[in-house]
């Protein structure tokens, strides 16, 4: 998929119902630091994909530095409608603050806070240690 000034839109109709897949990045939330170890700086943006409905799925997608400009890896599926509150790179590591769904929580609203640290291993991030709530 190709975004467009961030956001994607694909929309089809079936039996006169409209359904597609939508796609934007949160601009307001990225992480910056390097992450692949050449000593440039790179980034981690957050996607929402959703088919439609009220489902939307936040996903975390590194954008590193190469020679011929910047290129985006493979992309983290989270939890269906759980928040990315804040992201931070260190030392090659991603640590994604997020807003996750409790046992009593409604599916509008999450409110566990848990940190979940990545590492790029083959150009796809990984998660490193356990959870923290």
């Amino acid at each position: 998929m190709q975004l467009k000034n961030g956001e994607f839109h694909s929309i089809a109709f079936e039996d006169g119902i409209p359904s597609g897949i939508f796609a934007h990045i949160m601009s307001d939330t990225v992480g910056w630091g390097d992450l692949d170890g050449n000593s440039s700086t790179d980034a981690v943006v957050v996607i929402y994909m959703s088919a439609g409905g009220s489902a939307s799925t936040p996903g975390l997608i590194p954008v590193v530095s190469r020679p011929g400009g910047p290129a985006s890896l493979g992309a983290v599926g989270l939890s269906d409608r759980d928040g990315v509150e804040s992201l931070r790179i260190d030392n090659g590591v991603l640590t994604a603050n997020l807003l996750v769904h409790g046992p009593e929580d409604a599916l509008c609203c999450p409110s566990v806070q848990e940190t979940v640290r990545y590492r790029l291993v083959a150009g796809q991030l990984q998660q490193i240690g356990a959870k923290t709530k």
